[in-house]
């Protein structure tokens, strides 16, 4: 993981690979919706309004939001590489993550 995402690497490449990151994790989420939802592949095939709407959807709303995370956390996890000099468990990561969840979880509880 560590040769595709470095803080050694050149800024384009390194953007270049979650862009073909943020794609591949993407589409087959994106092809299994479609496979899934009743009549929403019939819609996107027969062209017109509904692919037009899809694709914008997609294009300007979730690749852009699904690469802005991506860029973060890999950025994030290339500066936790390089500081150190060591190799740490990507699972900190998800247990990092997990526990802010929680926290954030818990203050939206005091709101109400």
């Amino acid at each position: 993981m560590e040769r595709y995402f470095s803080t050694d690497m050149p800024g384009v490449r390194f953007v270049r690979n979650v862009l073909l990151f943020s794609l591949a994790a993407l589409i087959p989420v994106l092809f299994l919706y479609v496979l899934l939802a009743p009549g929403f592949g019939s819609a996107l095939l027969g062209g017109g309004p509904a692919l037009g709407r899809f694709l914008r959807q997609v294009a300007t709303n979730g690749l852009p939001v699904v690469f802005v995370i991506n860029y973060v956390s890999f950025f994030l996890f290339a500066v936790a590489q390089q500081r150190t000099g060591r190799h740490r468990d990507p699972s900190m990561f998800v247990l990092v993550d997990k526990r802010r969840d929680g926290y954030r979880d818990a203050s939206r509880l005091d709101e109400t």
